[in-house]
C-alpha cells in the first residue's frame, strides 16, 4: 500500500499492479473517519465503488480479497 495524505493506493502483492484507491472521508456531525475504496481505473470516471470501512486496514484487506 502506498500512502499520499488522505489517499492510499492498494497494490497487488505479487506484481505491484494498482488494485484500488482508498480515501479518508470525515462524515457525520462528529466528523468520524470512514474509508472509501474504489477500483484503481486510470480514468476516474470509470472507477467503481467497492465499499466503505471504519479503518484503512479493513479497506485495504477488503480490496485485496475482491481481486
Amino acid at each position: 500500500m502506498t500512502i499520499r495524505g488522505a489517499e492510499w493506493v492498494v497494490l497487488h502483492p505479487l506484481d505491484g499492479a494498482r488494485l484500488a484507491v482508498v480515501r479518508l472521508l470525515l462524515r457525520g456531525p462528529r466528523r468520524e473517519p470512514h474509508y472509501r475504496a474504489v477500483t484503481a481505473h486510470p480514468d476516474r470516471a470509470q472507477r467503481r465503488l467497492l465499499g466503505y470501512w471504519s479503518s484503512v486496514d479493513e479497506a485495504h484487506e477488503a480490496a485485496l480479497t475482491l481481486f
